[in-house]
């Protein structure tokens, strides 16, 4: 399987999974430096954390995510089966200039070929996740609320939060088989 290009769905009850997944979120006190680029940082992440879980998209994936994701994989792929691998909470405190530059999630440990974004706290859309396609930089149109799919392949980064509001993420990655 080799799932291409993009598409979304709206993740359920946003409002209390965003509340909850903030208050477990804000608990933290980590910070991720990209060890390979000077000067981009995200500025709270348990992406490094010893032992990866699903918790988070457990919070994420209600029953009615989880068919729509479903529904939607099978519409534009045919009959697939789709794993979880690992999630992760990752925020962009604001006037930070946090960011996570670009990037793809291929060559770990455990195979993945699908990649996830719920965007919990999102508070421009010009700091949704971009892709570099062709040379070229794409921002699809997203909102808070919604999670975004694509190829692990693909190029992605995050850019700088210059707002005055924080941005939080649940990335993950998937194995569709």
């Amino acid at each position: 399987m080799n799932p291409c290009g993009f598409f979304k769905i709206k993740v359920e009850n946003h409002k209390h999974k965003k509340e909850k997944i903030l208050d477990i979120a804000y608990q933290y006190e980590r910070r991720l430096d990209d060890r390979h680029k000077k000067n981009s940082f995200i500025s709270n992440t348990d992406y490094e954390d010893e032992i990866q879980d699903l918790e988070w998209a457990k919070i994420v994936f209600c029953d009615k995510t989880a068919n729509n994701l479903k529904t939607k994989i099978n519409k534009l792929y045919g009959e697939h089966h789709i794993d979880v691998v690992d999630s992760w909470v990752s925020q962009y405190y604001a006037m930070t200039s946090s960011e996570h530059l670009p990037h793809n999630h291929v060559g770990g440990d455990v195979a993945v070929n699908m990649c996830g974004v719920y965007y919990v706290d999102l508070p421009n859309t010009k700091l949704s996740t971009k892709f570099i396609l062709n040379g070229k930089v794409v921002s699809p149109r997203i909102k808070e609320g919604e999670m975004i799919f694509f190829d692990s392949k693909i190029l992605h980064f995050s850019p700088p939060n210059k707002t005055k509001k924080d941005k939080t993420i649940v990335a993950m990655n998937l194995y569709v088989s």
